[in-house]
Parts: C-alpha cells; structure tokens; sequence
C-alpha cells in the first residue's frame, strides 16, 4: 500500500507490518512509537523523531531518501536494514547486530550519542568532507565501520571489544575503552596539532598512513603526540608534516609516541631539512622519540677541518738568521 502526505505519531505506537508504506514525511513525537516488523521495505521521504523513538527489527528494511533528523530525546534504534540520506542526530542512534545501515550523505553526531554494537556500518558520502561528523559520543562494540570519520575536539570515541576503521579517521577525540583499535585507512590525529589519548591498543594497517603535525616544540599545541596505553602495531607509513615553513633547529627533539609495547616498524616519509641537518629516528621505537642532528657529511667537513687544522705546525724559517754586529 502507498501512502502519501505527511504523517505524525504522538503518544502511541505505530505498527509497520504487511504494506508498504510510502509516505513522504514521518514525524514520531511526544513518546510516539514507530516499530518495523514485516520484511517488507517502507520507504519515507523524511523520517523525524521529536521526544520518541522509531524501531527497525531483525530482518526489517527502513530507508529515508531525504534529512533525517533525531532531537535530544529521540532514539533511532536499527538490528535490521536502515538507509538515509543525510542525517542530523541530537539524540540518540542504536546500530545493533549484522545487518546492514548505509548512511548516504553527511551524518552529524550534533553533540549526541551513537552506539553501534556488533555491526558494520556504512557511511559514505560524495563530498569531500568525512561522511560521518562526530561532536558527541561514539560507543563502539565489536565493531567494523567502513567510510571516513572526523571527530574533533571535545567529542570522544568509547572502544571496546576490536573496533577496525575502514576509512580515513581525523581530529583530536580521545579513544577511552580497553579495546583494540585499528585503523586500516590512515589516520590524522587533531584538528591540528593534539595530544591524543588511547586505553587500549593500537593497530594501524600497512596500506594505511599515519600523518603527524609538526610546528613548533610544545606537545599538542605545536606537534601531534599519540599516548597508547597497550601496544602499538607500527605497520603502515609514518608521514611527518611541517606546517608554515616550520625547520626544526639540530637538537630538537619531538616526543611522538608513549606506549607500552611496540610492534613491527613504520614505512617513514619524512620531510627534507634545511642547512645540514638530518632526522635521528634511531629512538623512535624505544623512547617514540625523534630528533634533529647534522648530517653525516657535515659532521665528517668538520671533523676533516679539524684534523687539518690539528696537523698544521709552524714551519722553520730556511733563511740565513740575520748577524746582529756589535
């Protein structure tokens, strides 16, 4: 069955079951329950959930074509198929189980909650920006999560169980929770330069990059530093960035990683430096540090000038002394 026009639910419950319903907007509000039985697809143009909840069971589908919008008491619970175009989520997002959700356009966490548990979730986008855009709360189960992920500063990541990223992951959220964390599609810490925090391990994949921020030599503010509290699978490629004509002087040293254990080595892409000076990575997998230090060849130009120097006698004079006559 198609139904058209827009449709509202307010302090009762809404039954999809054996029809499809083609409506083009739904509204849950007031404690409104929306919940998907059927196997049959319902297809809305807009779903938007003000102080209720909608429901998408096993084996269910639920598809959106246009904004779906969740206010700060709304909850969108999916264990079967749910798709959207672009969603603004203040409150509430459950994916949970094998079942698919696929997220077409630009998904905005405004400062909210999605817990994706047992899941693999597909966020992709068109745009050039990450399809998923987190100012809240991500808690992630066991989870698999496949398109590009920007979480910024003051928003934050709960891992637990092994939580692998598919995509490309940026900003400064910290990674609380004991889980594995693996990302297979590089990774920037910060917005720019951070400190970042991670209780559990960290994995990063050998077709992926690490890309960290250079600047200056305070920690966080002018360079990224990654604090692991397990241990850190050096797989993948470790790229330095100098931001804004940034040379480090010889001697500096920059304190990228804290972790409890290492594995495996980084692929390292590092920057030229100017005036004779070269990177000292010879600590990077003990201490995570690296440094600045005089190239090779200029440290032997100036130990061959000494030497020379060293050799240099004052040299007899072969002439006749001049007679001084009394």
């Amino acid at each position: 069955m198609s139904l058209g026009g827009n449709y509202q639910v307010s302090g009762g419950t809404l039954l999809l079951t054996g029809c499809c319903c083609d409506a083009s907007n739904l509204t849950v509000y007031d404690g409104g329950i929306v919940r998907q039985t059927s196997e049959i697809s319902h297809v809305l143009s807009g779903l938007h959930i003000h102080n209720g909840s909608v429901e998408v069971g096993v084996g269910t589908e639920l598809s959106a074509y246009d904004t779906t919008t969740l206010s700060s008491k709304g909850t969108l619970t999916v264990l079967g198929t749910f798709s959207a175009h672009n969603t603004v989520n203040d409150g509430q997002i459950n994916l949970i189980g094998t079942s698919s959700y696929f997220m077409d356009g630009t998904v905005n966490n405004a400062g909210a909650q999605i817990n994706i548990i047992n899941a693999a979730p597909h966020f992709s986008t068109m745009e050039t920006s990450a399809a998923l855009v987190n100012f809240g709360t991500l808690n992630l189960i066991n989870a698999y999560i496949l398109g590009d992920i920007h979480s910024p500063t003051g928003s934050s990541i709960q891992v637990a169980g092994d939580v692998t990223f598919e995509g490309h992951v940026s900003g400064a959220a910290d990674f609380p929770g004991s889980g594995l964390v693996v990302f297979k599609g590089g990774y920037e810490p910060g917005d720019s330069p951070a400190e970042v925090f991670f209780n559990g391990g960290v994995v990063f994949g050998k077709e992926g990059a690490l890309a960290m921020e250079l600047a200056g030599d305070r920690i966080g503010e002018d360079y990224d530093r990654l604090v692991i509290s397990g241990s850190l699978h050096a797989g993948g490629t470790l790229q330095l960035i100098l931001l804004d004509g940034y040379q480090p002087e010889t001697g500096a040293c920059f304190d990228l990683f804290d972790f409890g254990v290492v594995e495996d080595a980084f692929m390292l892409k590092l920057p030229r430096l100017t005036d004779g000076r070269s990177w000292d990575t010879s600590s990077l997998y003990t201490t995570g540090q690296i440094g600045v230090v005089p190239e090779p060849t200029t440290l032997l130009l100036v130990a061959s000038g000494m030497a020379g120097l060293i050799g240099i006698r004052p040299r007899r004079s072969t002439r006749n002394p001049t007679r001084v006559l009394g």
